[in-house]
């Protein structure tokens, strides 16, 4: 495969680490914020040592994808946009002032990776011929749950960013809090009435607190949003209830389970705490993770082949 450069202003989230490894690609970044200039320094240094055929962008904010632009006019690599929601779905005035004004700069792309179809909407047709759509990474490793006895665990992930329900999720654990333990994953200090927070664990330890947990809830405010807790869920064959979201019926062609009022959530959670039902459910997330795996398999098939003719 030809050399290929993974690059990551602020730090590489876990699905640009795996696509990376799925690419035999470097990963190259520095956390940094904004103005970025010790990143634009070191990656270009980088850039010059290695001289890379193709450099990956994980594109969040505008100013990394303008310094890349330039930097391809000089040094003549081909440009992969990985491109987060976040970058093209403006919200609020941050999103507005890093991102919007360098909207226009993506048509210098050679490729855009987008992970779901929703978000074709925003694109006119000459920046849609350069798209392909490849999904958040499954897992496939052998994961042992962590032993916790006669407890019925519910669990998430927060990130109290503002697109999290924490009224809902409050109230949840409010209402089951003598049938289940609310347990939630969380690099902030931050207590939710009724739930325990672990704090930040390594990944093995997540994904052994997330292969132990008997319903899993994956939960966002937003559109066009795609969730790695969900896409690792349906891997390690957990019970999941999903916000109710276009993004999130297309992804996962309507298979797992949907609520977005309180009384769904709670009607949802309820059959679920019945064995039998959450272990068909189960089987049927099983067989959902083979169509998803076969589909992103063919999707980093053409990626590949784009890259080795490079």
């Amino acid at each position: 495969m030809s050399k290929v450069l993974f690059v990551a202003f602020k730090e590489a989230a876990s699905r640009t680490k795996r696509l990376a490894k799925e690419l035999n690609a470097t990963v190259f970044s520095i956390k940094e914020n904004f103005p970025y200039l010790f990143s634009m320094f070191f990656t270009l240094i980088t850039v010059l040592r290695q001289r890379p055929k193709a450099i990956i962008l994980q594109l969040t904010q505008g100013p990394p994808l303008l310094f890349l632009v330039l930097l391809k006019k000089f040094l003549k690599f081909n440009l992969i946009l990985d491109m987060h929601t976040g970058f093209a779905v403006y919200i609020g005035i941050k999103g507005r002032l890093l991102n919007k004004p360098f909207y226009k700069f993506i048509r210098s792309g050679d490729l855009i990776i987008l992970h779901n179809r929703t978000i074709l909407r925003f694109f006119d047709e000459e920046i849609k011929r350069k798209i392909i759509i490849i999904k958040d990474p499954l897992l496939e490793e052998n994961v042992v749950p962590f032993d916790f006895p006669n407890s019925f665990i519910i669990f998430t992930t927060l990130t109290f960013q503002g697109d999290e329900p924490l009224e809902l999720i409050e109230k949840l654990a409010s209402y089951f809090k003598k049938e289940a333990l609310f347990v939630f994953t969380s690099k902030k200090k931050v207590n939710l009435n009724g739930l325990v927070n672990v704090g930040y664990l390594s990944y093995n330890d997540y994904l052994r607190l997330l292969k132990r947990a008997d319903i899993v809830l994956a939960l966002t405010k937003r559109e066009y949003t795609s969730l790695s807790l969900a896409f690792e869920a349906v891997s390690l064959k957990k019970a999941l209830i999903c916000s109710k979201t276009q993004t999130l019926q297309e992804v996962f062609y309507g298979k797992v389970i949907l609520a977005s009022k309180f009384s769904e959530f709670l009607d949802s959670i309820k059959a679920l705490m019945s064995e039998e039902f959450r272990r068909r459910y189960e089987q049927e997330l099983s067989q959902l993770y083979e169509i998803l795996k076969n589909e992103r398999d063919s999707s980093l098939f053409i990626l590949k082949k784009i890259l080795n003719s490079i």
